[in-house]
This record gives structure tokens, C-alpha cells and sequence, in this order.
């Protein structure tokens, strides 16, 4: 899998990587993932989200990265090509920055 397109929020980016969990993997968080297509099991990269304000139309922000995690199978997909993205928040939001360093 590789991340998904930029300027999501939180929500948006947790959503499509549970989709394409959901379609091309079965299993469980606890026991772990293997590949419908193949049976191969799982594997995760780091993804460094760079979190962004979502008050302008550009990508700017306080330099707070977080790390998501990737699946993809090292069999028919490879190991993700691009492994960095970024996410815009509504930084009026008391919680925004606490949310994301988790």
C-alpha cells in the first residue's frame, strides 16, 4: 500500500488504510494480516505523516510529524515506494495537537 494522497485529516487517512486493509488482507489486528491474493503474511512500513493547518490552502505546519503504520504484502506488492504524506487539522481544535501524538 502506498500512503494515501495528501491533505486528509486524521479520520480520512485511518479510513482509507482500514479500507484497503479490509480488501486486500484478512485477519485481525491481535493475530495479524495475511494477503488474500497470495496467503503471504503482512508486512508493515513506517509512514511519516507531516501534520499540517488546515487555515491555509497550502501544506504548512509546526514540523510535528506522526508515524502511521503501512500494511502491504512483500510478496505482490513490495515494500511501499513512497512512505511520507501529510494530513491537515483544524488546529482551533483544543484536542488537534494532542491527537496526533499518539
Amino acid at each position: 500500500m502506498e500512503p494515501p494522497k495528501p491533505k486528509l485529516d486524521k479520520a480520512g487517512f485511518l479510513a482509507v488504510v482500514e479500507s484497503w486493509t479490509n480488501q486486500h488482507y484478512i485477519g485481525t489486528e491481535e493475530e495479524g494480516y495475511v494477503c488474500r491474493e497470495c496467503g503471504h503474511r503482512v508486512m508493515r512500513a513506517t509512514c511519516y505523516v507531516s501534520i499540517h493547518t488546515s487555515l491555509f490552502a497550502i501544506c504548512a505546519g509546526s514540523g510535528k510529524v506522526w508515524r502511521a503504520a503501512l500494511p502491504f504484502c512483500p510478496q505482490c506488492e513490495g515494500a511501499p515506494k513512497n512512505t511520507s504524506t501529510c494530513i491537515h487539522v483544524d488546529e482551533s481544535s483544543n484536542n488537534a495537537t494532542i491527537l496526533f501524538l499518539q
